[in-house]
């Protein structure tokens, strides 16, 4: 995977669900500077509430936590506009257990997120792979790399089926 940068998107209206709408959900997102791409996976594009998520749940943390991510496909692009934890049996350093039939329940699942907390914190792993690649639903995987909360900044790696 290459090395780029990925723009943010912006508030998520709170009166009108995305869902609810008529209008494109597309129109909901509106580009900012918050979030820093780490893979060529330049057709996903994040809400404002799942970066702001990211920033706050995956600063300083010391094992892997994993959400569902919700969201759209529109032509080749991907809408990520909400995450949610799945059930979680266990969180360590260096994996975690959850109930992921949890997430693909909901008709809007397109994939995991989580971190890292070791030397490679932007690198999936074997285990990543595995489960991404057996999960029939998920149309994309992410790993939060790193965030810097003082200017609202998250660096992600995104692969993409």
């Amino acid at each position: 995977m290459k090395l780029r940068r990925l723009v943010p998107f912006a508030f998520l209206p709170i009166l009108a669900s995305p869902l609810d709408s008529r209008e494109p959900l597309s129109s909901f997102f509106t580009p900012s500077s918050n979030v820093v791409e780490l893979s060529d996976e330049s057709n996903v594009k994040y809400s404002e509430k799942a970066v702001g998520n990211f920033l706050h749940v995956y600063l300083g943390l010391k094992r892997e936590i994993p959400f569902c991510q919700y969201g759209y496909l529109q032509g080749e692009k991907i809408f990520v506009y909400d995450v949610n934890m799945p059930i979680m049996l266990s969180s360590r350093d260096r994996g975690t257990e959850f109930i992921k039939f949890i997430c693909q329940k909901d008709r809007n699942y397109v994939g995991m997120v989580h971190n890292h907390y070791d030397e490679n914190p932007c690198k999936l792993s074997n285990e990543d792979n595995r489960r991404f690649g057996s999960d029939k639903l998920a149309k994309i995987e992410t790993i939060v790399c790193k965030t810097y909360p003082d200017s609202g900044i998250v660096e992600l790696k995104t692969k993409v089926k």
